[in-house]
């Protein structure tokens, strides 16, 4: 009777130690939310390609379901030189259910010919640690439409270019300038209309501009039919570069040597006056007269030495001109203890 009771109790110990190996086994890999920590979370890769031409609008939609947490966020944007996102908005679930599921929806433009990629991933913003649930890979082909131009122009400050276009006006068709260059850096000069003697016949439209300053700008020129809702035939993108105009070399001052000549000289000119003396005299020249200053301004003088002993000496006195008129200018040759002059020369001078 005993062996009995105690061959149940082991039985009914073994039984209990079992179970709670089997309780502890299943919760293994379970957090206090019942997530499994443990289990690798798998994101789901998806991709899309587009091949597009330039300015045509497209748009790309997937199911989004923010009820859960879950959100479709750019990871990578694509390259706004080659498309462009214009708009990006909800729309809500059609059924009425609680939970069910809506769609983003992101709308393009085609800008440039060129490839560019856009990355969304589909994860909750606040957590950052879990790899989000799925990943759309979006890769934009873009090429040029054949009725759009692209041109490109390079000129200096004070230069001018000429754009020309085929047209028919005959048959009321125009180009329109939709999109004005910068006014610092580029000008419209003229535009007008040639060719075409015959009636209907091709003509082409011709733009002047001129480069006014250093930088880079564009325009766009469109081409439509009659009617205010006419679609546009052809479109183009022009782009400028517009360099500083190379600055001159400075004009050196012409030097005057005999009286007699005239000079004659515009405000912010310069001249020089050139006269000899002997090395060695201790005489030495110099304004002899006052100059009136509102019409010329002395710069100062510079006396060089010969290049052979006794040689002459070469003195040089630079003017500037100021305001209009006449002025007489006078030289004298002074000795070393001098008051006045020993000799005198005069050059006389017209400002204009």
């Amino acid at each position: 009777m005993k062996e009995k009771r105690l061959w149940r109790t082991i039985v009914v110990m073994l039984s209990a130690f079992l179970m709670c190996l089997l309780l502890v086994t299943v919760g293994c890999g379970k957090s206090d939310d019942g997530q499994d920590d443990g289990q690798q979370v798998t994101t789901e890769e998806m991709k899309q390609s587009f091949n597009v031409e330039t300015g045509q609008y497209f748009d790309f939609s997937l199911e989004s379901n923010p009820t859960t947490g879950y959100t479709w966020q750019t990871t990578q944007s694509p390259d706004e030189k080659v498309v462009q996102l214009t708009n990006s908005y909800f729309v809500e679930p059609s059924s009425d259910m609680m939970g069910a599921p809506g769609e983003d929806v992101w709308q393009f433009r085609a800008v440039g010919a060129g490839s560019t990629t856009m990355v969304l991933e589909y994860a909750q913003a606040w957590d950052t640690e879990t790899p989000p649930a799925k990943r759309y890979t979006l890769t934009f082909t873009v090429t040029q439409a054949d009725n759009e131009i692209n041109q490109s122009f390079k000129v200096e400050a004070g230069q001018t270019f000429e754009l020309t276009l085929d047209t028919n006006p005959s048959a009321g068709y125009a180009w329109n300038i939709t999109q004005q260059p910068d006014a610092k850096i580029l000008k419209l000069v003229s535009s007008n209309v040639t060719g075409g003697g015959n009636p209907g016949a091709a003509q082409q439209q011709v733009w002047k501009f001129e480069g006014v300053g250093a930088g880079n700008t564009s325009f766009v020129l469109e081409y439509k039919g009659p009617g205010a809702n006419a679609p546009v035939e052809r479109k183009d993108t022009v782009k400028v570069t517009v360099t500083a105009a190379p600055t001159p070399p400075p004009t050196p001052p012409k030097t005057y040597t005999d009286p007699s000549q005239p000079i004659t000289v515009g405000r912010g000119e310069t001249f020089i006056l050139q006269v000899k003396g002997t090395a060695g005299t201790g005489y030495e020249w110099r304004l002899a007269e006052e100059i009136n200053t509102s019409m010329l301004k002395f710069m100062g003088s510079d006396t060089k030495a010969p290049s052979e002993v006794g040689g002459e000496t070469v003195t040089e006195f630079t003017f500037e001109g100021l305001g209009p008129g006449q002025q007489a200018i006078v030289l004298g040759l002074y000795g070393p203890t001098d008051d006045t002059p020993s000799q005198v020369v005069q050059f006389n001078a017209t400002m204009k």
